[in-house]
């Protein structure tokens, strides 16, 4: 429960009074936890991690690969291949499988 009242705020006008009120929860739920009571945390929660997994034709594949590699070696001092990140270090992993059309 929070301490505003909607009718009687305007959110374009008053929303100093709206940070106010979000602040200090009384109880909030997660993943049908309690993790805040009456303004405090009482629990952390680890959260997942979304992350995309498209599928991509492989001749396409091989296209963008060297293009992306060479504009990593240009623009960043990390390696591109720095940047991949194995599924098992994710605590809570969600992937967001796409397709090309």
């Amino acid at each position: 429960m929070y301490p505003i009242n909607p009718k009687l705020i305007d959110p374009s006008n008053d929303y100093k009074e709206l940070v106010r009120g979000f602040r200090n929860a009384s109880y909030v739920l997660k993943g049908g936890e309690l993790v805040v009571s009456e303004g405090n945390v009482v629990k952390s929660t680890e959260g997942r991690t979304f992350w995309a997994n498209p599928k991509v034709p492989e001749d396409l594949l091989s296209s963008i690969l060297p293009e992306l590699g060479s504009k990593f070696a240009e623009y960043y001092t990390v390696r591109m291949e720095n940047y991949l990140v194995q599924e098992d270090y994710l605590g809570k992993s969600a992937p967001i499988h796409t397709a090309m059309r």
